[in-house]
């Protein structure tokens, strides 16, 4: 459905949105239902729209009160054929609150509908002021259309408001570092210790120690070698490689480790990337093959272009092959290795590799030429398609389309091909550009399959073609817009190959969610959870210990470890961030409390990383219910970060007159009480910093002060402070 513009009760229609370099945190979500029951009276009142409008029950969203208005008719003579409706904020506080909405037609299970949900903005409401007080849409479902879709049971219906309600947070002085899990296991292949090594290769004369698992976590191919039904035996654990030399082998696994390539010169890096190329495609490294990708095609040259291509050719590096075909786009170029022995090899090895260079350097000619007749711009000529199609004229030449059905060579087999060429023998050459696209039913193009280009080999994939649902009754159209210019265009873009971003996160985290390998079982708070000793050592000094140290819980496979100081989330959430150095997305109460349990955890279990995550996370909700608690974490499991942010929230009188009342803070005096002393101190220092860059210290005559406090009744009669 078309998008409609939210609309805004008394206020601007814009609103006004939170700041762009804002960040801001969901404090609260919200689902309230309402329900129309008697839909037909709602529209018996008078014709004044005002007449319309229902106010639902107040409701409460993110600690503000808020109600719903419902116009049956409209609310503007635009709006008449259409139900109106507005979320509008009810509170008497002057505060502004930010706050997106989104409205829901129901269907009989209670589910919105996806084509009548329609999500606003994130703005900012009040009473005071310019700022609206409610957000809405004017034209939010035709009444007609309400009838007529079956979501109108016995004159009732429902519409769904779910209200997202959120808060500016303060900018963390606290920094989280970077993710050190390719740290670890680098640190598991390099040292000395080499613990739990399980199976040994031998390449080129050298012997490599390495992890079944790791390995079968990162290569598909090493996964079924290794556990699958054709593993190799387990009582032989060194496994011969003929196909590699050991420096190559030394890399490859070096990359399965820790997910990146060592540093090497120009010359090195290409001889390797060559190597890498072949080893990733044996091995199903696709993220290490795109990286040799990458790097191979920016060393393509006189004297590399043929050996590429061959690797290109038969390891189906698309891209790669594009850009070393590009490469040879001129007869100089071509004439230069023509006779070399690589040259030769490639088109022995790959015949049809030829005839795409040939019809590449034929298209860049076509392409530099000038057409010198008086140019035709922007004429479009629809031609029905077979084989071969019939000539057709633009620009004052003849054209015809070519079409192969089952590819142009072995390549493409499996694609379309098409292509435009020139059909009259005219001697003058012509510039032209074709945009081929792929029409829908309507006759627009998809603009998934829309290629500008001189000659599109792999123009789409013939069962991508068959799903589409582009093809009806055994007939498909392609649309060719043909554009004749005076001007020679700047050449194409060059092919940039982006390797994709590293996932070894996501495979580790396939590990876990899969089950496959597990070699032990946690229980914890009734529920059994199958982990791999490997990873859970690698991640943490703790896990290492008990699992291959002195202290280890036994080395039977499947043995059970009881958990008993964590809950089952809370554990769970901390194999998630072992395996994959994340955590899960959750809205603010659910993020504190977990934030919370996971500090301790990681605590116990020496991630350091997750530790200043959860700290980080922490620092954003402290509040006058929160930080006593906190400090009391703070204070246990040493947390110096989040320690400071509490201690400087003190720093408000307001504040503290608030706190000092809580049980928590009872607790607090009572289990950490040398933290009194620091609050005592930052309060000291905030008002000495406020009293001496007063206006009224102007001439700098207050520089000491003797300041002290008269002990409450929380405080310890010994504290001193001045």
């Amino acid at each position: 459905m078309a998008t409609t513009a939210p609309n805004v009760v008394d206020g601007d229609c814009g609103g006004t949105p939170p700041s762009r370099s804002a960040s801001t945190i969901i404090a609260a979500r919200t689902l309230h239902v309402l329900t129309i029951d008697g839909y037909s009276d709602t529209l018996k009142s008078n014709v004044d729209p005002s007449q319309h409008l229902l106010h639902s029950s107040p409701f409460s969203a993110g600690g503000h009160t808020w109600c719903i208005h419902y116009c049956p008719i409209g609310s503007t003579e635009e709006s008449k054929d259409f139900i109106s409706i507005y979320l509008v904020l009810e509170d008497t506080t002057a505060d502004v609150v930010s706050a997106h909405v989104t409205f829901s037609l129901l269907d009989q299970q209670g589910n919105p509908v996806p084509s009548h949900t329609l999500t606003t903005p994130l703005l900012k409401f009040s009473l005071q002021g310019t700022l609206p007080k409610g957000l809405g849409y004017n034209s939010f479902i035709r009444r007609d259309d309400l009838e007529r879709s079956g979501h109108l049971k016995d004159d009732c219906f429902a519409i769904g408001v779910h209200v997202v309600v959120t808060k500016e947070a303060i900018p963390s002085s606290i920094t989280v570092p970077p993710s050190d899990m390719h740290l670890h296991y680098g640190d598991l292949l390099s040292s000395e210790e080499r613990y739990a090594t399980d199976v040994e290769f031998l390449v080129g004369g050298e012997t490599f120690a390495a992890h079944r698992l790791v390995l079968a976590a990162r290569s598909p191919v090493f996964m079924v070698e290794l556990f699958g039904p054709m593993k190799e035996s387990t009582t032989v654990n060194k496994i011969q490689i003929f196909d590699m030399e050991a420096q190559v082998f030394r890399v490859l696994l070096k990359f399965i480790y820790i997910d990146m390539l060592p540093e090497m010169d120009q010359e090195d890096e290409a001889a390797m990337a060559q190597h890498l190329l072949v080893a990733a495609d044996k091995y199903g490294l696709h993220r290490l093959k795109m990286i040799c990708v990458e790097i191979l095609s920016n060393h393509i040259d006189a004297n590399s272009v043929a050996t590429i291509l061959v690797l290109a050719d038969k390891h189906h590096c698309y891209g790669l092959r594009e850009a070393c075909i590009d490469f040879l786009n001129s007869s100089a170029i071509l004439s230069a290795i023509v006779n070399t022995s690589d040259f030769q090899y490639l088109i022995q090895s790959c015949p049809d590799i030829l005839e795409d260079i040939s019809f590449n350097i034929v298209a860049r000619q076509l392409e530099r030429a000038i057409f010198l007749s008086e140019n035709q711009e922007g004429q479009i000529n629809s031609v029905e398609i077979g084989i071969r199609s019939f000539p057709f004229n633009v620009g004052g030449r003849s054209w015809y389309i070519c079409c192969h059905p089952h590819g142009k060579n072995n390549i493409s087999k499996d694609f379309i091909s098409i292509y435009l060429v020139l059909h009259d023998d005219i001697a003058e050459a012509a510039m032209v550009q074709a945009t081929f696209s792929l029409l829908d039913q309507h006759g627009k193009p998809v603009p998934s399959h829309s290629r500008v280009t001189r000659l599109v080999q792999n123009f789409i994939a013939k069962d991508d073609l068959e799903k589409s649902g582009h093809v009806q009754n055994n007939c498909f159209a392609i649309g060719v817009h043909v554009v004749i210019t005076k001007e020679v265009p700047p050449p194409p873009p060059p092919i940039v190959v982006v390797p994709p971003s590293s996932d070894m996160h996501l495979h580790y985290g396939d590990l876990l969610s899969s089950k496959r390998c597990t070699d032990v079982e946690f229980l914890v708070g009734g529920v059994t959870l199958a982990v791999h000793r490997l990873v859970v050592a690698v991640r943490s000094p703790v896990f290492v210990a008990e699992h291959f140290g002195p202290m280890k819980e036994g080395a039977n496979v499947n043995d059970v470890v009881d958990i008993n100081d964590m809950d089952a989330q809370a554990f769970k959430a901390l194999l998630n961030f072992i395996y994959m150095d994340t955590l899960l997305e959750m809205d603010q109460e659910e993020d504190t409390t977990m934030a919370q349990h996971l500090l301790v955890a990681a605590d116990k279990y020496s991630q350091e990383r997750l530790k200043v995550i959860c700290e980080e996370r922490l620092s954003n909700h402290v509040d006058a219910d929160s930080v006593a608690t906190l400090l009391v974490l703070t204070d246990k499991h040493n947390c110096r970060r989040l320690n400071k942010a509490c201690i400087e929230f003190f720093s408000s009188p307001t504040a503290m007159a608030k706190i000092i009342e809580t049980d928590e803070f009872q607790y607090l005096t009572q289990s950490c009480p040398n933290i009194l002393e620091d609050i005592i101190s930052n309060i000291v220092a905030c008002q000495l910093e406020k009293a001496i860059f007063s206006p009224e210290n102007e001439g700098g005559k207050i520089n000491k002060v003797d300041i002290r406090i008269r002990p409450e009744p929380w405080q310890n009669s010994n504290a001193r402070c001045g």
